[in-house]
């Protein structure tokens, strides 16, 4: 039972984290992409930072042109080792996702059989479980996550192109709208943390229900094959007599 004597929620999570995803799926970052990213969000927020404490001078005109520039060569950084970019078309897009079905389905179908060694009421009561608790979870998130689900990012996009569209030189934030301006990304945050968690959920109810439907077929199948038996044994006896 894979070292494993009891079925939990976390044993079953680490379980599904541990579950490689297909390559085109992988997010990896190379040494030089993470040392890009860190360096462009060190320069947006010293260039914020600069123009909010500097004195509007000359040189703080130079010190934001500088880490604008500094941001610049870090993005380019990270795009050009990936450049030219592929670009999807139908019949690629089909063909990729029908392989990673295939390669999911093979680790799907392990962790099933790793839940069903389990005892099956073990099974049935962490399936309730955990069919209430998504339950619960459809009832209170609306109440902060709202119709993001469904907006996706583009919140975030017309923030940016509004922000961008009131922009003008030499900026002029004051420290309420930098708090707000953090704050609504804080909550943003939150929210795809709360979508990931009851997604996590519902794939944690969707294999517990499968694996127990598993594990009340075998017994069933088992009883019918010890009742066929006789019955094909007298009906044997019965045409030689």
């Amino acid at each position: 039972m894979d070292q494993q004597t009891e079925l939990t929620f976390k044993a079953l999570n680490e379980r599904i984290d541990g579950i490689p995803e297909h390559p085109s799926l992988a997010i990896g970052f190379s040494t030089r992409e993470k040392y890009g990213q860190a360096t462009s969000l060190l320069a947006v927020a010293l260039f914020f930072f600069s123009m909010k404490v500097l004195p509007d001078t000359i040189y703080t005109l130079v010190i934001g042109c500088f880490l604008l520039l500094v941001e610049l060569v870090a993005v380019a950084a990270i795009l050009i080792p990936k450049w030219p970019p592929r670009l999807p078309n139908f019949r690629s897009e089909r063909n990729e996702y029908a392989e990673q079905l295939d390669y999911d389905l093979e680790h799907y179908e392990a962790l099933i059989a790793w839940i069903v060694q389990f005892p099956g009421e073990r099974i049935a009561d962490m399936a309730d479980y955990a069919e209430m608790r998504q339950e619960r979870f459809r009832e209170k998130q609306p109440l902060l996550v709202g119709g993001i689900e469904k907006l996706g990012a583009l919140p975030v996009l017309i923030a940016i192109a509004v922000q961008f569209k009131a922009m003008h030189w030499p900026p002029e934030i004051s420290w309420p709208e930098i708090v707000a301006y953090v704050l609504v990304a804080w909550l943003y945050w939150l929210c795809l943390i709360s979508i990931g968690t009851r997604h996590r959920g519902r794939f944690l109810e969707i294999a517990l229900k499968r694996a127990l439907a598993i594990k009340d077929r075998q017994p069933v199948e088992a009883t019918t094959a010890k009742e066929i038996a006789p019955i094909v044994s007298d009906k044997a006896s019965t045409a030689a007599a």
